[in-house]
């Protein structure tokens, strides 16, 4: 009995130690909570996921610009095509022209080629053409001189077209003298100022003395000074050039 009572206690005593030294309690003693065993498929699904890293948003597309409809204007104008010259003018002869003797014409009715043709104005004023004999031209405008060729032609054809021409002016004239590009005569088609003559003869020459220019009128001497008009000044001088007058140009 003495004996079984030292074996136990040396049991006690041997399991006590062993337990003080492992630090864990002895298994199937109370308190101690037995560690679950795990699975290694377990572990990873119970394992906290490490939430991916997103890339960086990109930034979004720019709007496309919106571009404004062309607004009605927004070409330049068209250029206007030029007025075709009427038929009744040649180069710069214009149908209010007044025909005066010694003029040379150029007459055309359509479809009548014996009817068309040059027509001299004689030095009394009178035109003579076929069909309808003489015809006062002197004192008459290119138009008016048509409307007068058409009205005589009525009474030989039906709706006959005329055009009239002027080929040579000999009627109306002045002459152009001296330090000028072009001299000799210079025709008056139209409204022609001293300034006007000058230009449309090529101008004053180099040594021209533009401020002692005058005009012949019937024995009449009229200054004109070319500098002071072009700048404005005193531009009564540049007064309406009629038939025989002479413009003079010194040198």
């Amino acid at each position: 009995m003495g004996v079984m009572m030292r074996i136990v206690c040396a049991f006690v005593c041997g399991a006590v130690l062993c337990a003080a030294q492992t630090g864990s309690p002895p298994s199937g003693e109370p308190g101690a909570t037995p560690s679950p065993k795990v699975s290694g498929d377990e572990a990873v699904q119970t394992a906290p996921a490490t939430p991916p890293v997103s890339a960086p948003a990109a930034p979004p597309a720019p709007a496309p610009a919106i571009v404004p409809p062309a607004a009605e204007n927004a070409l330049p104008p068209a250029r206007k095509t030029p007025t075709e010259p009427n038929a009744e003018e040649s180069g710069k002869v214009v149908s209010k022209y007044v025909i005066g003797p010694l003029d040379q014409l150029y007459v055309r009715v359509w479809n009548q080629g014996n009817l068309s043709g040059l027509v001299g104005v004689g030095p009394d004023g009178v035109m003579s053409m076929a069909l309808i004999g003489e015809l006062k031209a002197d004192g008459l405008t290119v138009t008016q001189l048509k409307e007068a060729i058409t009205a005589r032609l009525n009474d030989f054809l039906n709706s006959p077209e005329v055009s009239v021409e002027v080929v040579k002016i000999n009627s109306k004239s002045v002459l152009m003298i001296g330090g000028i590009g072009h001299p000799g005569k210079f025709p008056l088609t139209e409204k022609t100022t001293v300034l006007d003559a000058i230009v449309g003869s090529g101008g004053l020459r180099d040594l021209a003395n533009g401020k002692k220019i005058y005009i012949l009128r019937g024995g009449k001497k009229i200054m004109f000074n070319y500098k002071d008009v072009i700048q404005g000044k005193h531009t009564e001088q540049n007064i309406e050039l009629q038939n025989g007058d002479q413009v003079v140009v010194p040198e």
